[in-house]
């Protein structure tokens, strides 16, 4: 219950259980020396989960969801993210993924995949019971590439219901509508 990301030649596993409770911790695995190696990370160090995600674009990986202890007793599904800098070994503060003022809901035994800097989370549990499954289709992405510039543009004329702007000439545009 773990995950585990390639970066570079280093495996790095974060998380999981131990047969008695969840884990925090983060290790790595050198595939030319065969050495495992706990590493001493700084930065905010995330819960204690299992069932998360792990996923690396450039030199970050991103930890999502998982199951949590709430209060010590009881285990839930989170919706956090958090991020460890590969390079320096430093976690980020989490955040929650967020779609047009939507989060994405608390889940456990998701997927992930990276593709051109930006992580896709896939269905998984909602909640710690073993039937609650999220909806067949229930997919969110994080982009983990800054926004593209925004093109210049000049309004032309406004009204109570309309507004006209012409933007610059995009090169890569297949058209314009």
């Amino acid at each position: 219950s773990h995950s585990a990301v390639l970066y570079e030649n280093i495996i790095v596993i974060f998380g999981g259980m131990n047969g008695k409770q969840r884990l925090n911790g983060t290790w790595t695995f050198d595939i030319n020396t065969n050495l495992f190696e706990k590493m001493e990370c700084s930065g905010f160090i995330p819960t204690a989960r299992s069932l998360h995600t792990a996923t690396v674009s450039n030199d970050t990986m991103y930890i999502f969801g998982g199951f949590v202890c709430a209060d010590y007793k009881t285990w839930s599904c989170t919706s956090t993210l958090q991020c460890l800098n590969l390079d320096t070994m430093t976690w980020k503060n989490s955040a929650s993924i967020e779609l047009i003022n939507k989060k994405a809901e608390p889940r456990a035994s998701h997927s992930s995949f990276e593709h051109h800097g930006r992580i896709y989370y896939w269905c998984g549990r909602k909640n710690s019971s073993l039937t609650r499954q999220a909806e067949e289709g229930d997919c969110w992405f994080f982009d983990t590439r800054p926004p593209a510039p925004v093109a210049e543009f000049q309004i032309l004329f406004t009204c109570f219901n309309a507004i006209l702007i012409k933007f610059s000439k995009t090169f890569n545009a297949v058209c314009y509508l």
